[in-house]
C-alpha cells in the first residue's frame, strides 16, 4: 500500500474542503518508519505539519512541506483493577469509535465527549472538551517522537500543561512531537457528568440515566445544533470561550447586563463566544461564499469556497467587531496555515 505522496491534495483533510496541496505527505502506523523517513537528508529542514482528521484546520494556501498522519488505530488493554481499565489507543484512531468501544464495555470517563470529529491524536493537542469533561481528565500518558531529535518520549499527564482547549503539543517544542499513542484510564464505577447544558433536559426522555444514553443525549444535543461536515463543511466552534477576570465581568455588565458567565479556574470567569457573536449581529450571516451558521453562531460553515481565505476573513472581521462591541478578544482554536 503506497503510503508516501508528493503534491498532494488536502481537501478530503481539512473538514473545511478547501483546495490545497502538500509538498509531500505520509501516512504512517509506527514511529520507526517515520523516523526512516526523517533521517532523510531531503527532509531534515522541510517544514513539518502533523495532522489528525483535519477537522480543526484551516488551509490558506499550499503546504510547502511534509504532512504527516498517523492510521495506527490499535486499541491495547494495557492494566485492569476492580474500579478501572488502562488503555493505549493509536492516534489515528477515530475519537468517536474509541468513546463508543468504552461505552459499550460499560467504561465511563468519555461518553460527554462524544460526537466530537477527529482523531485520537488530536485529541490531547486541542484538550477537546464537551459538557463539563475535558480529554486530560482521563489521559494518563501520551507516547510521541520529537521529530527534531527522533526520540521516542513519554509524557505524563501532568508534563503537558493540559488547560482549556490548549496543551504542551501547541507550543513552539511541543509541535515536534509526533503523537503515536495516548494512554487513558477509565472507571468501572460510574460517576456522571449531566449537569452541564442541556443533557438533563435531553435525558428526561429516556428510561434510565445510563452511559449509552448519556452519549445518545450528547449525540441528540449536537446533531441538532451542528451542521454535518459532509453536507455543510466546518470546523465546528471556530473560537474559544473567553476568559475574563472578575473586574472585566463587571466592567461587561454594566453595558450589557444579560450577557451569560460560567465559572472558571483562579476566579475568572467564562463568557459564551456564541452569544457575543450572535449579540453583535453575525448569526446567520454571509461573507462571499462562507458564512456564521444560522443555528449556531460559533460555527463558521463553508457554502462553496475553494479557498481558506475567505473564511479567514470573515474570522478576522468578526473578532474585530466582537472586540470593538465589548471589548473582549475571540481567540481561534482552528489552526490556521
Amino acid at each position: 500500500m503506497k503510503m508516501f505522496f508528493e503534491n498532494y491534495s488536502l481537501k478530503k483533510h481539512n473538514s473545511f474542503r478547501v483546495e490545497a496541496e502538500a509538498r509531500y505527505f505520509f501516512e504512517f502506523t509506527s514511529l520507526n518508519l517515520v523516523a526512516k523517513l526523517l533521517i532523510k537528508k531531503e527532509f531534515a529542514k522541510l517544514p513539518k505539519l502533523i495532522i489528525g482528521g483535519g477537522n480543526n484546520i484551516l488551509f490558506t494556501k499550499n503546504f510547502d512541506g511534509l504532512v504527516l498522519q498517523s492510521k495506527n488505530t490499535d486499541i491495547q488493554i494495557i492494566k485492569e483493577t476492580t474500579e478501572n481499565v488502562y488503555l493505549r489507543c493509536g492516534a489515528g484512531l477515530d475519537w468517536d469509535s474509541l468513546v463508543q468501544f468504552t461505552v459499550d464495555n460499560n467504561w465511563s470517563g468519555l461518553e460527554n465527549l462524544s460526537a466530537i470529529p477527529g482523531t485520537v491524536g488530536a485529541a490531547p493537542v486541542q484538550n477537546i472538551g464537551a459538557y463539563g469533561v475535558e480529554v486530560s481528565d482521563s489521559i494518563i500518558y501520551i507516547e510521541s517522537l520529537n521529530i527534531k531529535y527522533l526520540q521516542v518520549e513519554i509524557l505524563p499527564a501532568k508534563d503537558c500543561n493540559f488547560s482549556y482547549r490548549n496543551s504542551f503539543f501547541k507550543t513552539k517544542n511541543g509541535k515536534e512531537n509526533l503523537i503515536a499513542s495516548v494512554v487513558f484510564r477509565l472507571n468501572k464505577k460510574h460517576s456522571f457528568s449531566i449537569d452541564y447544558g442541556e443533557i438533563r433536559k435531553e435525558l428526561k426522555d429516556f428510561s434510565e440515566i445510563n452511559l449509552q444514553n448519556i452519549r445518545q443525549a450528547i449525540i441528540n444535543i449536537r446533531k441538532q445544533k451542528l451542521p454535518a461536515t459532509e453536507s455543510l463543511p466546518n470546523a465546528g466552534s471556530y473560537f474559544k470561550n473567553p476568559i475574563i477576570s472578575n473586574e472585566k465581568l463587571q466592567e461587561l455588565h454594566k453595558k450589557f447586563p444579560n450577557v451569560k458567565n460560567f465559572p472558571a479556574k483562579g476566579e475568572k470567569h467564562k463568557l459564551s463566544a456564541a452569544q457575543l457573536i450572535d449579540l453583535a449581529g453575525w448569526k446567520g450571516t454571509r461573507h462571499k461564499n462562507v458564512g456564521v451558521y444560522e443555528k449556531h453562531a460559533l460555527i463558521l460553515v463553508n457554502y462553496g469556497s475553494e479557498t481558506g481565505r475567505e473564511i479567514s476573513e470573515l474570522a478576522n472581521k468578526i473578532q474585530a467587531d466582537v472586540t470593538r462591541k465589548f471589548g473582549v478578544d475571540l481567540v481561534p482554536e482552528v489552526n490556521q496555515f
